[in-house]
């Protein structure tokens, strides 16, 4: 929900809107003979819920849900994100729901066959134990019809707002530079002008731009063919560039369709600042190179992405002071000089044999380093007691002899 900006005419709106939602006829009682509907969503800020039933041909609202993300699960993928929305909903509308028939809507698809799922392990697996202890259906809505929670997972106020930043670093989650990008002060060297000017400033980004702002006519490949490589990887993916606001961006759509984001296209001198970002920073935590690929890949695109992403974390200096090596060093083979007998001896035990009369099955097998004097004992079984008894008397009349 957006913060209205000061005045007496704003703020009387802003409250007859609060009123409105919270209020009869949108606001209503829960009925005992009508089923339960849930819509569950989730964001990168937070997790949203809208809990309704059909009253009279018409959703009535129950109740409402929300709630912010921690630093933790703000690094979960998309669909634990939307998985996390349903666990939270469920779990404080448990009152409603319990012993209940109820349907979930959520606008990822994945989450369809998701309890269905084979073998899960770790959190999912607990998750999807402590769903099964409800009854309901999964029904995938459209995002363009699932508002109503959708508005409830985001970050209320788009703009610099004291209660939302305090509220933030509260909880560990100050704006990181997804948001930054969406600024437009013309200070913040994240905003639409000044991001514009680094692409411009950017030779292998500044010619696919430049064709771009100028003419919305299709370039040809002979206008890119005397261009860098560079150019012409962005140049093949010229059905998925578009401008928003003078800025360049690439769209990515998973293969079903359902879900997508824009990647902004980032200059060469605006790398190392985001994986700082990504890898280094609080929020970045330094992991291994999969997950700092696919936090990136989530807000930014550009060419040799990968490989860029795997130089920086091998050449991080925390990571490489904290991590060992890959392969456990050993130690190195040495001589060991000897001056005298019985200064350093061989000990194994040999066996297990056929029992002899005597009732033994092994052979303690002594040998001097020195002299290369070697004594053979037979002796019933392997206990430390037993190999004490055999060896000390032996040595002593091995010693006495020289």
């Amino acid at each position: 929900m957006q913060v209205f900006p000061k005045g007496e005419e704003c703020e009387k709106s802003f409250n007859s809107l609060k009123q409105a939602l919270t209020t009869f006829p949108i606001l209503t009682y829960p009925r005992t003979d009508k089923d339960f509907i849930l819509d569950t969503d989730g964001s990168n800020e937070g997790i949203g819920a809208v809990l309704s039933q059909n009253i009279g041909n018409e959703e009535r609202v129950i109740a409402y849900f929300s709630k912010s993300l921690g630093k933790t699960e703000r690094n979960y993928c998309v669909t634990r994100k939307e998985l996390l929305a349903i666990v939270k909903s469920i779990e404080h509308f448990h009152h409603y729901l319990y012993g209940r028939k109820f349907l979930l809507r959520t606008d990822h698809a994945s989450l369809r066959w998701l309890l269905n799922f084979k073998e899960p392990e770790g959190q999912i697996a607990r998750w999807m134990q402590k769903l099964q202890e409800y009854d309901f259906e999964i029904q995938h809505r459209k995002g363009t019809s699932h508002g109503n929670a959708d508005v409830l997972s985001r970050r209320p106020c788009t703009e610099s707002c004291k209660h939302c930043t305090n509220a933030e670093r509260k909880f560990g989650m100050e704006i990181d530079i997804s948001v930054k990008v969406l600024t437009t002060t013309s200070a913040d060297p994240w905003s639409s002008c000044e991001i514009q000017k680094s692409q411009l400033e950017d030779p292998n980004i500044k010619p696919i731009l430049e064709k771009k702002l100028n003419s919305a006519d299709r370039t040809s490949w002979q206008e890119i063919a005397p261009e860098s490589p560079a150019t012409k990887r962005y140049w093949a993916l010229r059905d998925s560039l578009h401008l928003k606001d003078g800025v360049l961006y690439r769209k990515w759509e998973s293969d079903d369709g359902n879900s997508g984001r824009w990647q902004l296209i980032l200059p060469k001198s605006k790398i190392p600042e985001v994986l700082r970002e990504t890898h280094d920073s609080a929020s970045g935590g330094h992991f291994r190179v999969m997950k700092t690929l696919s936090k990136t890949r989530e807000r930014f695109y550009w060419d040799r992405l990968r490989a860029d992403v795997e130089k920086w974390c091998r050449e991080c200096h925390a990571c490489g002071a904290r991590k060992g090596p890959k392969t456990r060093t050993k130690g190195r083979l040495q001589r060991y000089n000897l001056g005298a007998p019985f200064e350093r001896m061989a000990l194994d035990i040999l066996g297990p044999f056929p029992v002899t009369t005597k009732g033994n099955r092994y052979v303690l097998v002594l040998m001097d380093y020195f002299t290369k004097w070697p004594e053979a004992i037979p002796i019933p079984d392997q206990e430390a007691s037993t190999v004490a008894e055999e060896l000390v008397p032996k040595l002593v009349q091995v010693m006495a002899c020289l």
